[in-house]
């Protein structure tokens, strides 16, 4: 596949506001997803509207949290598409459906220097305490312009099995478009969860919100500091398709969300 051209058009959106439309690049990861077959029955719906959301989270599926239908200050609605957009997050998400019945969901993501400057922090142990970093702790001297990231996936128990397959070759489809799309200056990162409770997740994003240098003292810490970089027995895949696709850990860091390890890549 040709590195395909950025043609970037100026287009109203849902909101009525001036957004970017790759329209070509949204195309063909569109075209990734809808060309793999899910199985007798089932079909791949892309979230284009605001009823296949309600869909979704009827079933307890959901989207990521990066997933908005409404555009907001810095994060674009889904509906917009994917973009290389140097003002806002992006994302593309996609609903798997059998019937009628949603039972599974996908996202991509692209987020921006401006979103990765303001939101990405990760923890690091030090001798004095936890130390609160940007996104310096991966990428080096230089802010990417860029992160390429899975966004959430999720699929019913009942059918894990069955769209295992199908589900990694649309994702490394559209990975690969992706990849080959991607300004200079790109990077992927993707984070596999954590053992930290998912109750008690929200506190330590909570945390990590103090100032980018913050040391947090041990005995201030409410979390086991262990479970830094170690997986849950749900994150195999992820790390495996981490492995796929060249992404290496990135040692002594970990994600505030879960205290997952986080996996990274500079693609151009």
């Amino acid at each position: 596949m040709e590195k395909s051209e950025q043609k970037i058009n100026l287009t109203p959106g849902n909101s009525g506001e001036i957004v970017y439309r790759d329209v070509k690049l949204a195309n063909l990861i569109e075209d990734a997803v809808l060309a793999v077959n899910f199985g007798e029955g089932r079909t791949v719906v892309p979230i284009d509207s605001s009823e296949t959301i309600t869909q979704l989270n009827a079933a307890n599926l959901g989207t990521d949290y990066r997933v908005t239908a409404e555009s907001k200050s810095g994060t674009a609605s889904v509906f917009d598409r994917i973009a290389f957009d140097p003002e806002n997050v992006r994302s593309q998400s996609f609903a798997i459906c059998e019937g009628e019945k949603a039972v599974g969901s996908m996202s991509f993501i692209v987020e921006p220097k401006s979103w990765i400057t303001a939101n990405e922090r990760y923890f690091q142990k030090s001798d004095e305490g936890i130390i609160i970093l940007d996104a310096h702790a991966v990428t080096g001297s230089e802010l990417p312009e860029f992160y390429i990231t899975p966004g959430w996936t999720k699929v019913l128990d009942s059918h894990r099995g069955l769209l295992a397959l199908p589900g990694f070759k649309a994702f490394m489809n559209v990975m690969e478009v992706l990849e080959e799309s991607a300004p200079e200056g790109t990077w992927i990162e993707t984070v596999a969860q954590g053992q930290l409770p998912y109750e008690t997740s929200g506190k330590a994003v909570g945390l990590s919100k103090n100032e980018v240098g913050t040391v947090i003292p041990f005995d201030e810490f409410p979390f086991d500091v262990g479970l830094f970089g170690l997986c849950s027995e749900g994150s195999a895949s992820t790390v495996k398709t981490a492995r796929l696709l060249g992404l290496s850990e990135v040692k002594g860091i970990c994600s505030p969300s879960t205290l997952g390890p986080v996996f990274a890549k500079k693609i151009s």
